[in-house]
């Protein structure tokens, strides 16, 4: 693992914890929501995970 990737890893995590601390769950996990939205399609994600669940079911 590359020392930028650990670096980013620590400090995710020690946000995670203050944030969990400081009770704003909530708030991350929504903050997290919108930024993942804006990178990337819902409805496509949907579909694909249906197409897939669909594949392994027959």
């Amino acid at each position: 693992m590359k020392i930028t990737t650990k670096i980013a890893l620590g400090i995710a995590v020690v946000v995670g914890y203050v944030l969990g601390r400081l009770k704003k769950g909530r708030w991350a996990l929504a903050v997290a929501g919108y930024l993942a939205g804006r990178r990337l399609d819902p409805r496509g994600l949907v579909s694909e995970g249906l197409q897939k669940l669909g594949e392994a079911l027959s």
